[in-house]
């Protein structure tokens, strides 16, 4: 998954999908260990924050995720590159078989596909906000 400028945080307790108090979102929950100053290992959690309005509107909070890791230049950039590379890859193609395998080893349309990823990840979150 393609997160953009969005960054892992680390606690130790398991902390909540949705705080609706203070409107701060945590997704992506993974159990980690991490080592500590002192050498030893500590259990906890790394998870993505974003902080998002009291916006009850599903379309909005589903914005503010995906804006949190992408700004829309950036978003426009993954796709117009995308594009380009589907129609390089169209014109240089001498079957569809080698059309595909071409798609699949794409670096533009891996990155695009990974911003897809987050996008489907941030859809999910913000029905489960608008769900509480």
């Amino acid at each position: 998954m393609n997160n953009g400028k969005l960054r892992k945080r680390w606690s130790e307790h398991r902390p909540a999908e949705y705080d609706k108090a203070t409107g701060v979102a945590r997704f992506g929950i993974e159990p980690v260990t991490r080592n500590t100053n002192d050498g030893k290992e500590a259990p906890g959690f790394s998870y993505y924050e974003v902080q998002v309005n009291g916006s009850s509107n599903y379309g909005s909070i589903k914005s503010q995720l995906i804006e949190s890791g992408f700004n829309a230049k950036d978003e426009v950039a993954l796709l117009m590159n995308a594009v380009s590379a589907i129609l390089t890859e169209a014109a240089a193609a001498t079957n569809w078989t080698a059309f595909k395998n071409a798609l699949v080893s794409n670096e533009d349309i891996a990155k695009f596909n990974g911003f897809q990823e987050f996008r489907e990840v941030c859809s999910q979150v913000a029905h489960k906000i608008v769900g509480k």
